[in-house]
């Protein structure tokens, strides 16, 4: 997280793995490293490439690290997306134990299956044409690659805050603060701050959920309040809404409603439910601008690395491609100011009850694109 906060001094000339298992700083990471980059290009334009890290082959990456881009930076980012069968050879396998996880990060065998060699002598001589940047879970103090690191290359440490829980919210209060400010535009107090880590926990993503969503209900040049966080974060907690979104974007416009209703009944304000809904929705939107622009500028769009780069969860993105398939392109297109037209006949520019708002919204989008 040190490393966000003045990272044009500190980028990486040859290869830096970018690890541990907090995967939204990761992200975080990857996505100013794409953004710096894209700087130094004539046009500004992001030339960066990626590999996913489960099927790439060393010749190819190496081929791309040696490549001069015309128009891009003088130095090309080459990116590694789950990078940890590539380099330790090990398959990701969510039913292995933590012990086992973190064993694929610490064993160097030459029968392996994973590159950690070549990149070791990659790094004795690297070329100036390219930068390496590998996404990690784990990358063990032990290994020879991460000693060569060391020496040679460049790591930023993303692992979840642990140890004494004043020093972790107190850092993550900090982070709240600065963020909420510089991506969010508003002002939240450390206080307040270090009260939505007491109620949501310390994994980053989900605090920026949070933030994300208290953005959508404050008004301008008013700071939140530790009451407020207390009553909205304590709120958002509840599984009812993820489900409801699930459901919404899934088809399934009778459990959506139900859903609502369950909302409603426990007193949930109406507004608070469509800023959760926002979140989710503004995001498909996102997505679909970025894939929308890449084939209108002649380039072969690339959906999953959208998604990637939206905030999901490796884990998700087929779903996350499902639901974008349910919604259709002109939906993904309308909802935004679909969303704006619900945020103002909730605050009242509507004679129709907040309910039945709502129910119209979730209808649009739950039932068939051609009902």
């Amino acid at each position: 997280m040190r490393w966000l906060e003045t990272p044009e001094k500190h980028l990486p000339k040859t290869v830096c793995a970018v690890f541990g298992k907090e995967a939204f700083l990761r992200r975080q990471v990857l996505s100013k490293l794409r953004e710096i980059f894209a700087k130094k290009a004539d046009d500004g334009e992001d030339y960066s490439a990626s590999f996913d890290g489960t099927v790439a082959e060393w010749s190819r990456v190496y081929e791309e690290l040696g490549t001069f881009s015309m128009f891009g930076p003088p130095v090309r980012l080459v990116i590694l997306d789950n990078a940890d069968k590539f380099v330790w050879g090990k398959s990701k396998n969510t039913s292995k134990s933590t012990e086992e996880t973190e064993k694929a990060g610490s064993e160097e065998t030459q029968n392996s299956g994973g590159y950690s060699e070549q990149l070791i002598q990659y790094l004795e001589q690297p070329p100036e044409t390219g930068v390496l940047v590998l996404d990690l879970e784990t990358c063990a103090s032990n290994t020879r690659l991460y000693k060569s690191l060391l020496q040679n290359g460049m790591l930023i440490d993303c692992q979840p805050f642990e140890g004494k829980k004043y020093e972790a919210s107190s850092a993550l209060a900090d982070w709240l603060t600065r963020t909420a400010q510089e991506k969010y535009g508003f002002e939240l107090p450390k206080d307040a701050a270090a009260v939505m880590v007491d109620q949501v926990g310390t994994e980053m993503g989900v605090l920026n959920q949070e933030l994300a969503k208290l953005a959508l209900t404050v008004e301008k040049g008013r700071p939140v309040t530790s009451r407020m966080v207390r009553e909205y974060a304590g709120k958002w907690k509840t599984q009812t809404t993820w489900e409801m979104m699930d459901f919404i974007l899934a088809g399934r416009a009778r459990q959506a409603l139900e859903a609502l209703d369950k909302l409603l009944g426990a007193g949930d304000d109406p507004i608070m439910i469509a800023a959760s809904m926002t979140f989710t929705l503004r995001r498909m939107a996102l997505i679909t601008r970025k894939v929308l622009t890449e084939s209108y500028e002649g380039r072969r769009p690339d959906t999953e690395r959208a998604i990637l780069e939206s905030g999901v969860n490796s884990f998700f993105v087929s779903k996350t491609l499902a639901q974008l398939k349910w919604l259709g392109r002109k939906r993904c297109q309308e909802v935004l100011d679909q969303l704006v037209a619900l945020d103002f006949d909730l605050k009242g520019d509507s004679s129709v009850s907040r309910r039945l708002l709502l129910e119209r919204f979730i209808l649009r989008l739950a039932v068939p694109k051609s009902f």
